[in-house]
């Protein structure tokens, strides 16, 4: 499994209307002393999103393993659930930047 390198702490967007635009904030106290800003969005969807991501790698890496541990092959292209786990492993990678 590729190694993602997240800013620790949960995320959370936080909007700032005299600037038009919805920050992505970590305020993890074993890591940073305040808060830290991990990106600038310009839509509150977008934001929302971003604030999402380590959930939602959480929840990938964890359906990848369960599909992986089921005995499932991601090339094997007639399957549903083979074909989830290649999509799985390769939204992964490119988290990864691989």
């Amino acid at each position: 499994m590729v190694e993602i390198k997240l800013t620790p702490g949960s995320w959370r967007a936080e909007a700032w209307s005299c600037h038009a635009k919805t920050t992505i904030l970590t305020d993890d106290p074993l890591h940073f002393s305040g808060k830290r800003v991990i990106a600038d969005c310009q839509t509150e969807e977008d934001a929302c999103a971003i604030a999402a991501l380590p959930d939602l790698i959480e929840g990938a890496r964890a359906a990848e393993r369960l599909l992986t541990r089921a005995g499932w092959r991601a090339d094997n292209a007639f399957d549903p659930e083979a074909v989830t786990l290649a999509k799985l492993r390769a939204a992964l990678a490119k988290a990864a930047g691989v």
